[in-house]
């Protein structure tokens, strides 16, 4: 149908209300399909994002308790050996200690004995009698004869730990806390993405070479990708 009014309207195509209604009709089911769609992507979306949030809160708590668990055993096992090396130290102590200490006890009585002849000499010497003299002094110097009065000793080496092994210890022990620092930034870097950018397909494939080394603290930290067609950023996680 054609416009038949004069002026700038006449030749225009006119529709009639209904026709215009239904056209509208078609353009508003359009939109609310549109709507819809956008609708449930949005809702699928903040349904993945509550499961990495979940799944973030997750690997927290996996993380800290089997990290602690590492660190708790490994502080259990160190303490251990502490306490065993501390106990032979203290045994090794004890023995030459008890040696000494038996020797002590010998050169003590030594001394008491040396120490009780020389008074009765000293007093055997005032004797003035002459057959008292030889009589007690006989009998002074056959006891002396008869004693033991050497010294004794003990010999004792000034002990310390052995250079090359000291050393060995403290380089295997720089060695293991230079891992430690690596597994920790490694774990670190994966859990909190630290450097704030898309992962490229180099970095992603570098980190499914290193997920078996982290495989019992994260499991698996794949992320599906989203569905909606607009642009979705990424976050260094996903």
């Amino acid at each position: 149908m054609l416009c038949s009014i004069a002026g700038t309207h006449k030749g225009h195509e006119v529709i009639t209300t209904k026709e215009g209604h239904d056209k509208q009709l078609v353009k508003l089911f359009d939109t609310m399909t549109e709507l819809q769609e956008c609708k449930s992507d949005l809702v699928t979306a903040l349904e993945k994002l509550q499961e990495r949030e979940d799944q973030i809160k997750i690997n927290a708590e996996t993380l800290t308790s089997e990290l602690k668990e590492l660190f708790d055993d490994t502080e259990t096992k160190l303490h251990e050996k502490k306490m065993m090396i501390l106990s032979d130290i203290r045994s090794n102590e004890e023995e030459p200690l008890a040696a000494i200490a038996d020797v002590r006890k010998k050169m003590e009585q030594k001394t008491d004995q040396a120490e009780q002849n020389l008074q009765a000499l000293q007093k055997i010497k005032k004797q003035p009698d002459v057959f008292l003299f030889f009589k007690d002094l006989k009998l002074v110097t056959d006891r002396v004869a008869s004693l033991d009065l050497d010294t004794e000793s003990v010999e004792v080496k000034e002990v310390e730990l052995d250079n090359k092994m000291f050393t060995w210890y403290k380089t295997r022990q720089k060695k293991l806390m230079l891992q430690l620092d690596s597994l920790l930034n490694d774990v670190r870097d994966k859990f909190t993405g630290l450097n704030g950018e898309e992962q490229g397909e180099e970095s992603i494939i570098e980190e499914e070479q290193d997920i078996n080394f982290l495989n019992n603290l994260f499991g698996n930290f794949d992320s599906p990708k989203p569905r909606h067609k607009g642009h979705v950023k990424k976050r260094p996680w996903e």
